[in-house]
């Protein structure tokens, strides 16, 4: 590739970079193969990489470490509760979403770079998520009594307006009183 540099315009030496890092994203997807496998609760993958001088001990899942790795391959086998891995949820699906990256080091020839990693699964009917499952029982001797209110930023007194910016933190205060301080009490 060549590109001219002097009178052309601010477009065209636009248009070269991006041009050079798809080449560089290009000839970085040639040296390397990557396989991902979604299992019920774990992910398995496996990286290939046939450049000699790229050291797999260097890749990482999330924050995962690979499981074993060898001069040219990175294995990893994760539960889908480990390594951060994200979750989305929507009407019938749930998506687990992730990064493999590459962190260089400093003396490397290889580029650092960062490759997603997706398993969607179809939104079994009964799934919810966990923390809508107490794993408690609460019981009471008596009556209570639960408050709730919105506060403002200190917590200092009760919010002067119900009016807030979407997107801002709105500071909600809850309370339970009962006679009692031993009425409420929680059995696992």
């Amino acid at each position: 590739m060549h590109c001219v540099s002097g009178k052309h315009s601010v477009m065209m030496v636009s248009f070269c970079q991006g041009a050079l890092l798809l080449s560089l994203a290009a000839a970085m997807a040639v040296y390397a193969d990557m396989k991902v496998d979604c299992g019920p609760d774990f992910v398995t993958l496996m990286w290939t990489e046939s450049r000699p001088q790229a050291d797999t001990s260097l890749l990482r899942l999330g924050n995962c470490f690979p499981t074993s790795f060898s001069a040219g391959e990175a294995y990893f086998y994760v539960d889908l509760t480990d390594c951060n891995f994200r979750r989305l949820v929507t009407g019938d699906a749930l998506v687990y979403s992730n990064d493999l990256t590459y962190v260089a080091s400093a003396d490397s020839y290889n580029l650092a770079f960062t490759h997603p990693v997706v398993c969607a699964y179809d939104r079994p009917k009964d799934w919810y998520a966990t923390i809508y499952d107490p794993v408690f029982k609460t019981y009471s001797l008596g009556d209570l009594q639960f408050n709730i209110g919105l506060m403002n930023d200190d917590f200092s007194g009760p919010a002067e307006s119900t009016r807030f910016p979407l997107g801002s933190i709105i500071p909600i205060m809850g309370e339970c009183g009962a006679g009692d301080p031993s009425a409420l009490a929680a059995a696992s």
